[in-house]
């Protein structure tokens, strides 16, 4: 129940959840194309090997297939992801 004294973090709350719901159909509208290790590194503007160490940090969305050695990267989970970094960076700042 939302009292006068809770309404506005009951409208922020509603805020971030309305900029959910629209990265969410932003993203729906997209179709999703998939990158291998160089077009990431050439999308993100950064070396291969800088790529590969965000792997290992756990610090990018990325695709591996079980038994496969390969990896590959969604452009809609990268861009998702650094709109997300960049709101971090943003709020941090504040």
């Amino acid at each position: 129940m939302v009292d006068f004294n809770s309404l506005p973090e009951a409208i922020q709350s509603l805020q971030n959840d309305m900029q959910m719901i629209k990265r969410l159909m932003e993203n729906l509208e997209q179709p999703d194309v998939i990158f291998n290790v160089d077009e990431t590194a050439a999308f993100l503007n950064v070396t291969r090997q800088t790529v590969y160490d965000m792997v290992g940090d756990g610090r990018i969305p990325n695709i591996k297939k079980k038994g496969s050695k390969r990896l590959f990267f969604s452009k809609r989970d990268l861009t998702t992801w650094l709109k997300e970094s960049s709101r971090k960076v943003k709020e941090e700042a504040i």
